[in-house]
């Protein structure tokens, strides 16, 4: 299993959910966990399986926002392309 920890310090709601949904689809595990005590988010230890409710909410959400979701993530996809070729 692989662990991807993301440190999330501020990021747009539709962002949030459609960073959510991407790298929940991504076919290794990825958990997420931040540092900020006032909105903890760890999926690794999944207290209140908090790791389900984050996919069920980026999967609504992304769901009523497909287009925009479709869009983001091809700009995303064409950033790291771009950041691998250097």
């Amino acid at each position: 299993m692989h662990h991807f920890r993301a440190f999330i310090n501020f990021l747009i709601p539709c962002d949030f959910c459609f960073l959510l949904k991407y790298l929940f689809d991504l076919p290794m595990r990825v958990d997420i966990v931040t540092d900020d005590d006032d909105q903890r988010i760890d999926t690794i230890l999944d207290v209140d399986s908090q790791r389900q409710s984050l996919k069920e909410l980026a999967g609504k959400y992304t769901s009523i926002r497909r287009k925009d979701y479709l869009e983001w993530r091809i700009r995303l996809e064409d950033e790291m392309t771009k950041a691998e070729e250097k």
